[in-house]
């Protein structure tokens, strides 16, 4: 399976898919920023196998919009694929929007998503600072925990 690194923080343009394709996209923001990409992911081909996992963390002032859209087209039967989108919150002052969507022009596929956004956990806060971390070092963690891929096992 092909394995694609996005960077969010430029504006994507759609993608072909015609492979097995694991993609991933990080973006952290450092307060200020603007991020607005609407784009498609395009599945063409009989039994397309797709992941796409992107992992977002806001600051104070950022702002942040992504519209993936995932199509699949006339011909692909059989395929499947699934869209995760995760927001992480620092602060009260940001906005964020999350809008996926799905365009199904084919029978006999597979294709889904999710969005979540959530601000960091006050009980893993709390743990990681009554066992000595400063609340900055605690937030590091956390934010790291939040990155991290799952390891398998």
């Amino acid at each position: 399976m092909q394995e694609i690194l996005l960077d969010l923080t430029k504006p994507l343009t759609d993608m072909q898919l015609t492979s097995d394709v694991d993609i991933k996209g990080i973006f952290k923001g450092k307060g200020n920023e603007n991020i607005d990409n609407k784009f498609r992911l395009i599945h063409n081909g009989k039994g397309i196998h797709s992941r796409i996992h992107f992992k977002v963390v806001l600051n104070q002032q950022d702002q942040f919009k992504i519209e993936p859209i995932i199509e699949v087209a006339k011909g692909s039967k059989g395929t499947d694929t699934y869209l995760k989108v995760e927001v992480l919150l620092l602060g009260d002052n940001f906005r964020a929007e999350v809008i996926p969507s799905l365009e199904i022009k084919e029978n006999e596929v597979k294709a889904g998503h999710g969005a979540t956004i959530s601000k960091i956990n006050k009980d893993h806060l709390y743990y990681l600072l009554s066992r000595g971390l400063s609340a900055k070092q605690a937030e590091i963690v956390l934010i790291k925990a939040f990155l991290e891929e799952p390891q398998d096992e």
